[in-house]
């Protein structure tokens, strides 16, 4: 990291995210001289709340902004000052608002967003307020193009989700269950999900369910051999992702998803949605990828892996090389690559 460049990170730890999970985790590597970390108890999110519903005309930012994440740009501007910095909004989608208005020739201002455009346009992120940045920071292609299209001139650069493999790392002795795990909830297709497990549990399956939406968790517990694990550390998740016979990643969007990586890096085999958005992180020789909305594909999918251990162990040591492609470490030197360009 070069003396004469400054960098300031404004972040906040996502709830579902353990210690060794989400894009914060990029923090350790990236060695910031300064982290406004924008607290997410449940004061601060009613806070966050109010200031949207206000009656006061559209607020600066998406949605997802409100005042605690006007107070961490301010914060993390007033940090800046003085010499060549760059300002790096980490979620650009809860706290983006102002700060790119105020970049100058000795502050660069840079934000990362994590979500597909469909879910960009949906939270009405400010697109003037983008267009200010500096340099865009999206987690696949495609998001990438779509925001060159949004956004022609602005410097987009596609980088990815990043994974801890020093944490996300395969058992010395694989030891395989006849079972599927789910993790997470964001933008996963609930419906196929339902008539998958459902099918896979007929055939004899158990299932593991982590991190998932409480009400639609209630409507599988009758079923025999489904575990619903809640409030796990990363070390139980870990020794979950271990010794499941595959990940089930139905999805209806993607950009970057940290349960994918979770995943390979710990040598599970994974049956996903054929997203473009996930294509980007694993193609077809890392993981098993299915049409999106066929619940049948993926139950035939899942089968398969299970039914030959043979047969997905190239997939499986594939998509353990993607994950230290991913990992931290090279995901912090491709930022700092971009940092640089700037000043």
């Amino acid at each position: 990291m070069p003396r004469s460049l400054r960098l300031t990170c404004v972040t906040k730890r996502m709830p579902h995210h353990g210690a060794h999970a989400g894009y914060s985790a990029l923090l350790e590597h990236l060695g910031p001289a300064h982290v406004v970390q924008v607290p997410t108890g449940q004061a601060t999110r009613w806070l966050g709340a109010a200031t949207r519903r206000l009656n006061l005309g559209r607020p600066p930012g998406s949605d997802w902004w409100g005042l605690p994440s006007f107070m961490a740009e301010m914060q993390g501007v007033l940090r800046s000052l003085g010499g060549p910095s760059v300002l790096h909004l980490m979620y650009g989608e809860d706290l983006l608002g102002v700060s790119s208005y105020l970049a100058s020739s000795q502050r660069r201002v840079v934000a990362t967003f994590h979500q597909p455009m469909s879910r960009i346009e949906a939270l009405r992120v400010p697109v003037s307020a983008v267009q200010k940045l500096d340099a865009l920071i999206v987690l696949d292609e495609a998001s990438a193009e779509a925001w060159r299209h949004k956004c022609p001139g602005l410097a987009v650069h596609a980088l990815r989700l990043g994974v801890d493999t020093d944490f996300w790392c395969p058992p010395e002795r694989p030891l395989r269950r006849r079972s599927v795990l789910v993790v997470g909830g964001h933008l996963r297709d609930l419906e196929v999900l339902t008539q998958a497990l459902r099918a896979l549990v007929q055939s004899g399956l158990e299932v593991d369910l982590v991190g998932v939406p409480p009400r639609w968790a209630e409507t599988l517990s009758g079923l025999p051999g489904v575990q619903h694990h809640v409030r796990i550390d990363d070390a139980a998740l870990k020794g979950l992702y271990q010794g499941a016979g595959v990940f089930l990643l139905a999805l209806k969007a993607v950009s970057g998803n940290n349960a994918l990586l979770q995943a390979l890096a710990t040598g599970c085999p994974v049956v996903a949605t054929d997203l473009a958005g996930l294509r980007s992180y694993v193609g077809p020789e890392a993981a098993q990828l299915v049409p999106p909305g066929q619940a049948q594909a993926h139950v035939d999918a899942v089968m398969a892996l299970v039914d030959d251990a043979d047969a997905v162990q190239p997939q499986v040591k594939r998509g353990l090389q993607r994950s230290q492609q991913l990992s931290l470490r090279a995901l912090s030197a491709q930022h700092w690559a971009i940092y640089r360009g700037l000043i």
